[in-house]
C-alpha cells in the first residue's frame, strides 16, 4: 500500500510500465484487496453493515489516480461483493449498497490534497448511499414512532463513522511511513557523497514533472 504513494512507479517500483496498464493493475489490486478485507470484520451489525478495512484500498487508489479510475475500481469491487454473497431485497437496494456505494468512494480523488478531505468526501458519499437504501428498503426495522430517515442515519452512522476514522488514521500512517522512507533515501544519497543542492533540485524537478503530468 505504501508504494501507491510513490509517484512515477507501479506497485513493484517499476517506472517503465505504461500508464494505462499501471492504472488497470492498481485498480484491480485495489478491488481485490477491498473484497478480501470485507471478510475481516472488526464488528458486524445485525441488519448488515460492518466495521472493516475494506474501503482503504479504494480510497488510497482514488487519491492516487483520481475520480474516474476510483469510481470504476469501486464499482467493480462492489459488484464482486454483490456476486459473492450480497444481501438483496430489491434490485435498486442491491445497486445502492454495493456497486454505487463502493463507486462513491472514488470521489475521494476529487480532493487529493490534503488527503483526509478526499477520504472524508468518499466515505460520506458511500454513507449517503447506505442511508438512502436503509430508509427506503429497511425502514420496517425502525422502532415505532421513529423516522425511517433518522433510523437509517443512526444505524448506518454507527458503523460508517468508525470506518471513516479508521480510514483517515490508516491513510495518515501510510503517508507518514512513505515520508520517512523518502527521508531515508535522502540520507543514503548524502552518505554516498551527493551534494544536498543536487538532491533538492532532483526532488523539485520530480515534483514539477508529477504536477505537469497529472500523476
Amino acid at each position: 500500500v505504501v508504494h501507491v504513494f510513490r509517484p512515477g512507479t507501479d506497485s513493484w517500483g517499476n517506472g517503465f510500465m505504461k500508464p494505462n496498464v499501471k492504472i488497470m493493475v492498481e485498480g484491480a489490486l485495489a478491488a481485490a484487496m477491498t473484497v478480501a478485507l470485507s471478510y475481516v470484520k472488526l464488528w458486524e451489525m445485525p441488519q448488515g453493515g460492518s466495521i472493516t478495512l475494506e474501503a482503504i484500498p479504494l480510497l488510497v487508489f482514488s487519491l492516487r489516480r483520481g475520480v474516474r479510475s476510483g469510481v470504476g475500481a469501486g464499482a467493480i469491487a462492489g459488484l464482486l461483493q454483490l456476486l459473492l454473497g450480497g444481501y438483496i431485497v430489491h434490485p435498486v437496494q442491491a445497486v445502492l449498497d454495493y456497486p454505487m456505494a463502493f463507486a462513491a468512494l472514488g470521489l475521494a480523488g476529487a480532493f487529493r490534497r490534503p488527503p483526509w478531505v478526499g477520504t472524508v468526501l468518499g466515505s460520506l458519499a458511500r454513507f449517503a448511499c447506505h442511508v438512502v437504501s436503509g430508509a427506503v428498503f429497511f425502514g420496517s426495522y425502525a422502532p415505532k414512532g421513529t423516522s425511517v430517515w433518522a433510523y437509517s442515519l443512526t444505524y448506518n452512522g454507527s458503523y460508517m463513522l468508525p470506518n471513516l476514522v479508521i480510514a483517515v488514521v490508516v491513510i495518515f500512517i501510510v503517508i507518514f511511513i512513505n515520508t520517512v522512507y523518502r527521508r531515508k533515501q535522502i540520507g543514503i544519497l548524502q552518505a554516498i557523497g551527493i551534494d544536498r543542492s543536487i538532491i533538492s533540485k532532483s526532488y523539485i524537478f520530480q515534483a514539477l514533472f508529477i504536477f505537469a503530468s497529472g500523476t
